[in-house]
């Protein structure tokens, strides 16, 4: 079965160490909740089903279910956690974070997941360190500390990889090379994004071809190494609108793109606006 689309859209951050007989719940979130344990231990009821979560656990509770957690007797967790959307369908219902279990519950203005994805949730998984999920989930907490504008991007790969965990039984033993090499293609378009880079130098960093370095980045990624570029230049195209004085051709060329109007045409394909049109709004 073939995962939707979706663009996530972060609410809330927050991270911090539960300590022992620490207790939170039960509770119904109205957004759905990635939940990463980075040291220690406690344990998570969802829906009545108990599970121990120790470092590298990683889950994903969605909205309307119930859910209680603890922290054993000298024990403790530290724990990071994303209230986030799929998509921006949720704008306009400002529901709270959650609800007790015991209080009603607003069906209709819980934040909606894409019905292909809430079939696979709740999911519960554990990161091995070093590993994909690993390093890109370090990438997306560094990127949240900092209050990036470009953090959504680094949640995508996240939720797709983990998504993808059950769509492709083939894919989901790649080997740990091919996830590595995902890995290195992705941190090299953030970090180079601004330069004239492409499949060349994507092909000549992980010594793969084309085609299957597209499979496989586009399995865990959740788009071809091309659109992820153009993603990452126009997220930063956004922020210089808001923040510089730059003219339109001055920032398509400072996120690596050389024809302005090309540039133009992106972007207002992306945000349905154009980029004149954005910065007058903002």
């Amino acid at each position: 079965m073939a995962v939707e689309t979706f663009d996530p859209i972060i609410r809330l951050f927050w991270e911090g160490r539960c300590r022992s007989h620490w207790h939170e719940g039960p509770r119904r979130i109205y957004d759905c909740l990635l939940d990463y344990v980075s040291a220690g231990e406690y344990e998570l009821a969802i829906g009545g089903v108990r599970h121990v979560l120790t470092t590298g656990s990683v889950t994903i509770v969605p909205p309307g279910i119930r859910s209680e957690g603890r922290v054993g007797t000298g024990r403790s967790a530290v724990r990071h956690c994303i209230h986030f959307s799929w998509n921006s369908d949720y704008i306009g219902r400002m529901p709270p974070l959650q609800t007790h279990a015991d209080e009603p519950f607003r069906t209709e203005v819980a934040h909606p997941v894409p019905p292909a994805i809430a079939a696979r949730l709740p999911l519960v998984w554990r990161a091995e360190p070093g590993d994909f999920l690993a390093m890109q989930l370090r990438t997306l907490l560094n990127a949240l500390r900092k209050n990036q504008e470009h953090a959504p991007l680094q949640l995508w790969p996240v939720l797709r990889y983990l998504l993808a965990l059950n769509e492709k039984p083939a894919f989901s033993a790649a080997t740990t090379s091919a996830a590595k090499a995902v890995f290195d293609v992705k941190s090299f378009i953030d970090t180079h994004y601004y330069e004239e880079i492409g499949y060349g130098d994507f092909c000549e960093l992980t010594q793969m071809s084309q085609s299957y370095l597209c499979e496989i980045f586009h399995h865990i990624v959740g788009t071809p190494p091309a659109l992820y570029l153009n993603d990452v230049r126009l997220q930063h195209a956004r922020r210089l609108l808001r923040e510089e004085k730059l003219s339109i051709k001055q920032i398509a060329r400072t996120i690596g793109v050389r024809d302005a109007n090309y540039f133009a045409r992106l972007f207002h394909k992306r945000f349905g606006v154009t980029p004149s049109a954005y910065r007058s709004s903002h």
